[in-house]
């Protein structure tokens, strides 16, 4: 068979044009298709634009959507005139990307602000500058000094010498994103968890300039191409990572921080392993030792503020129920209150701890453990429980509850010692004080008689005011002879006390009646109003002998 050398040449040249055509298209198709997921990006970034970051990035697209295209254009181009329009088009985006750069980092990490506006404005004119110098590059070749078209050996490509302000604007360029790395860099020390994750994304994305500048400048990249668009097509990658598997731009990482430290609530969270996996400002607050840099160890060092607490973690992590948890069947349905003294005041803290799974796909990661602090709400009810037993004046027992105590009392009490005696008393006189000093000396001299009483009862001794100037006292361990001493040396205590008021000195005595307690009746109800009557007839009896002296009922 007879070869041709026109024929070879000819079939030679012809596969060049087809891997020519075809690669040139296939690299420029990648790029059109880049460029669609950036203006998708866009998109989805307007529809989010109330969300921090979203802003940042619509603008970021937009300009590198210019980019992608422009260089797509580019690479089908076969003159320097139609490579010079492209380029142009580049440079409608590309100068403005350093500055969203930095725009999205201080966005993404909550650190813009108004005033940050006038900042970012400056720092925006060297790409405005670079863009209006590369319209106008061949009157002053300050960007670029000469372009001309240099095949690969596929298909041609743009070559130019640069000019000055290239090289400014590539410092600038590199200056941004160093920034914005440092904003992310700083963020990093913050976070944890899948938080951590989504900065690690970031920082990458913000890497690529460096990299793709490296690549261009050692003439690594093949072909001869800008390795920036195509590296823009990794950037944008990451974001859509971030966004739909991450949720860069939701509420959770944009607002997590602000949510999660704003909670009165202490919340910590732990692994499966019981590791401290975060937690917030309150509960720092409660357990001043747990510090970020627990995280990912057990958070053992509460142990030194309260041991139980960790011991409570361990069991519901483990589904232990041992010790004084083991009355709980539901930990987290079930809350479990512990209290602990302040280290700085001394104060004792009364708190509630309630636990909720955290799940992915129904398989549970972790423990999220909310503690909160009712303190307040434990001191409420203690002073409602308090007005509810005490009488608000005297401070003794109201009425009702000396009933209550004592019938509690009668009911178990063991009557083989023959033990137990009702005191019922009265001011003498006592409208007389209030008809010559006043309702106020009246109310101190009430006073004075309840805290005089108290000196000289026990511990187990009940006290009350029975009501007006009436007071009543059980004595439950007392027989009869110590009682009636006990009540001589209050009556005593009251004969000798000299209660300043204005100018005068005020003195008061009091009638007692007596009763011993006798068998009961099976209604204690029944027995404490009959030991009343009984009182009551010995304190009448006094009353009618000249006041202040006790008497005794003996049936």
């Amino acid at each position: 068979m007879v070869t041709y050398p026109f024929k070879i040449h000819f079939e030679n040249y012809l596969e060049k044009v087809i891997a020519m055509l075809n690669l040139n298209i296939l690299l420029s198709g990648l790029l059109f298709i880049n460029t669609f997921i950036i203006l998708i990006l866009a998109i989805y970034s307007w529809k989010q634009r109330k969300i921090n970051g979203a802003l940042p990035l619509l603008l970021i697209s937009i300009a590198t959507s210019f980019y992608s295209f422009g260089y797509a254009m580019e690479l089908l181009s076969d003159n320097v005139q139609s490579v010079d329009v492209w380029s142009r088009v580049q440079y409608i985006g590309l100068p403005f990307i350093p500055v969203l750069w930095i725009f999205l980092a201080k966005s993404y990490t909550h650190n813009f602000s108004k005033k940050d506006i006038p900042i970012l404005i400056l720092a925006g004119i060297p790409g405005l500058l670079t863009s209006a110098l590369r319209m106008t590059s061949h009157y002053h070749h300050l960007m670029y000094v000469d372009m001309s078209m240099v095949s690969n050996g596929y298909f041609t490509v743009l070559q130019f010498g640069k000019g000055p302000w290239y090289y400014l604007h590539f410092v600038y360029f590199i200056g941004c994103a160093a920034y914005a790395i440092h904003l992310y860099l700083n963020k990093l020390q913050s976070v944890s968890g899948i938080y951590k994750h989504q900065i690690y994304i970031m920082i990458v994305a913000s890497l690529m300039p460096f990299i793709s500048i490296f690549v261009n400048l050692m003439g690594l990249f093949p072909l001869g191409l800008d390795s920036g668009p195509f590296f823009i097509l990794f950037d944008f990658t990451l974001f859509a990572l971030g966004i739909f598997r991450y949720s860069l731009l939701l509420l959770v990482p944009l607002s997590r921080d602000r949510v999660f430290e704003w909670i009165y609530d202490g919340v910590i969270v732990v692994d499966l392993n019981q590791n401290l996996i975060d937690f917030n400002q309150a509960a720092h607050n409660i357990f001043p030792s747990l510090t970020k840099n627990l995280v990912g160890m057990p958070p053992d060092p509460v142990k030194s503020i309260h041991p139980d607490f960790i011991q409570l973690i361990r069991n519901r992590q483990g589904n232990l129920l041992e010790g004084p948890f083991s009355t709980f069947e539901n930990l987290e349905d079930s809350p479990y209150e512990f209290s602990m003294a302040q280290q700085d005041t001394g104060r004792e803290s009364f708190y509630k701890v309630r636990f909720k799974d955290l799940k992915n796909d129904d398989i549970t990661v972790g423990t999220a453990i909310m503690i909160t602090d009712i303190t307040n709400t434990k001191e409420m009810m203690r002073q409602l429980e308090k007005a509810a037993q005490e009488d608000v004046l005297t401070g003794l027992y109201n009425r009702r509850h000396f009933i209550n105590c004592t019938n509690g009392v009668i009911l178990k009490h063991d009557f083989v010692s023959d033990t137990g005696v009702l005191v019922l008393f009265d001011i003498d006189h006592f409208k007389i004080v209030n008809d010559t000093h006043g309702h106020q000396a009246g109310d101190l001299i009430l006073k004075v008689i309840s805290e005089l009483t108290l000196k000289h009862l026990s511990p187990s001794d009940l006290a009350g005011r029975y009501g007006g100037e009436e007071f009543i006292i059980f004595l439950p361990n007392a027989k009869l002879p110590e009682a009636m001493a006990t009540v001589e040396s209050i009556r005593k205590a009251f004969e000798t006390q000299k209660t300043p008021w204005d100018s005068a000195l005020v003195n008061v005595t009091a009638s007692f009646g007596l009763t011993a307690l006798k068998c009961p009746s099976t209604d204690s109800n029944k027995t404490f109003d009959q030991m009343v009557r009984e009182a009551d007839e010995a304190l009448y009896k006094a009353k009618e002998l000249g006041r202040n002296c006790i008497e005794v009922y003996h049936g």
